[in-house]
């Protein structure tokens, strides 16, 4: 009983350090870079900048830019200075800071729309990319869908739930945020281990049922082409029996056609075989005849001739 006791007690302890052991292995090193607090504040101030950024105001003036206009335009103007200085000026200040230079309501409007605007839009990107102009153009390219999306969607209304999920050397942050028109978006920001943002995206909120739905249809659509698929080789299958029938057919038409000449040539064998007979007998009743010198006055008969050789 004791030896029981001793055992059982041992194999707890096992369990117990194994546990332990296992569970210190999954364990990481907090990283304070990596802070949860920090970053969903950061992920939540990209996604209110992203909804009042005015994504058609910058298309419409850089959209139409090859790559070697925009750097130009890009070196001619400080778009940073310009979007740091005015972009957070009500219209009321803007026309208090510009009556100087001569610029009335209308004018503050004009350049508002055409300048101060998408300087507030290009600035973020030439914060992000530096010098890359390609980067650049593509950002602008990209503004395009993020312009439609604007416009389908609408202002923010407010956030919904905020996801973090920290790994070994990065984290991401997924905020669900409401909007006016047309459902929920979901701004997605990754960060690598020194905490600076690696990746971002926004795209529409999906519920569980949704992406059930879809996973199933893809399911289904998945098994119908594997099934279409197994159909197609089966008819293909059994359309070999048919070309061996038809392969059997010609071989025995083939091996049938030559053998008529021969039945004819076997035909027409005894006819001449026959005429050279009547010959021959006629020829070996003479000789009889001759040789028997009228023994046989009544007549003779010769009604089989066998050769041998």
């Amino acid at each position: 009983m004791r030896k029981k006791f001793l055992l059982c007690v041992c194999m707890i302890l096992c369990m117990v350090f194994c546990m332990a052991a296992v569970t210190g292995c999954s364990l990481t090193r907090e990283n304070p870079k990596l802070d949860k607090r920090t970053l969903t504040k950061q992920t939540e101030s990209s996604a209110a900048d992203w909804f009042q950024c005015d994504y058609d105001a910058m298309v419409s003036v850089f959209g139409k830019m090859s790559e070697k206009e925009l750097e130009k335009n890009l070196a001619q103007n400080d778009y940073v200075s310009i979007a740091e200085m005015y972009g957070k000026m009500s219209d009321e200040e803007l026309l208090s800071a510009l009556s100087a230079y001569g610029y009335d309501q209308a004018g503050v409007e004009s350049l508002k729309k055409t300048m101060i605007v998408p300087a507030v839009a290009i600035s973020k990107l030439i914060e992000q990319h530096g010098d890359d102009i390609a980067a650049i153009k593509a950002g602008i390219d990209e503004g395009r869908e993020y312009a439609k999306m604007q416009k389908k969607y609408g202002a923010m209304k407010k956030i919904e739930n905020t996801d973090y999920s920290l790994a070994s050397n990065s984290a991401s942050v997924a905020v669900t945020v409401s909007t006016e028109k047309a459902g929920k978006l979901v701004v997605t920001a990754t960060y690598d281990e020194e905490g600076k943002q690696t990746d971002w995206k926004i795209e529409p909120y999906q519920s569980v049922g949704q992406i059930m739905g879809r996973a199933a249809l893809n399911t289904v659509m998945a098994m119908a082409i594997v099934f279409l698929v197994l159909i197609f080789i089966a008819l293909i299958i059994s359309c070999f029996k048919i070309i061996n029938r038809l392969q059997d057919r010609q071989t025995q038409t083939e091996a049938a056609a030559p053998a008529v000449p021969a039945a004819v040539q076997e035909a027409q064998a005894p006819e001449e075989n026959l005429a050279d007979d009547l010959e021959l007998v006629a020829v070996i009743t003479a000789a009889i005849m001759a040789a028997s010198e009228g023994e046989y006055s009544d007549g003779l008969c010769v009604r089989s001739i066998v050769r041998r050789l």
